[in-house]
């Protein structure tokens, strides 16, 4: 990936991070310093090509982010934790039923 569409991919998510629609070309290129929507438009077709976004043909606002291999496991790990506090909760409460005789 080269600095330019580094530059790119970081600005299309620190927008995204901010704002509940997509950027547009105009707002990614406002946020980089460049003015030329065409560039914008060559390096959102590389980083797609690159697998880092998807983009549907012929729609404004259409940038979605795909999670890389290290995001996925971030996922996996917080939801496996997430999953491990849940079920040790439940176990605590049906516990404390059992105790009581209410369960």
């Amino acid at each position: 990936m080269t600095p330019l569409e580094h530059d790119c991919l970081r600005t299309i998510k620190r927008i995204m991070s901010r704002k509940d629609v997509p950027p547009s070309y105009r707002e990614i290129g406002r946020a980089m310093g460049v003015e030329s929507t065409s560039t914008i438009s060559r390096l959102v077709l590389s980083l797609e090509s690159q697998g880092k976004i998807r983009t549907s043909y012929g729609r404004t606002r259409s940038i979605e982010l795909i999670a890389g291999p290290y995001d996925r496991a971030k996922l996996e790990t917080l939801s496996s934790a997430l999953l491990g506090d849940i079920r040790d909760h439940a176990l605590s409460i049906l516990a404390d039923r059992l105790t009581r005789g209410e369960a």
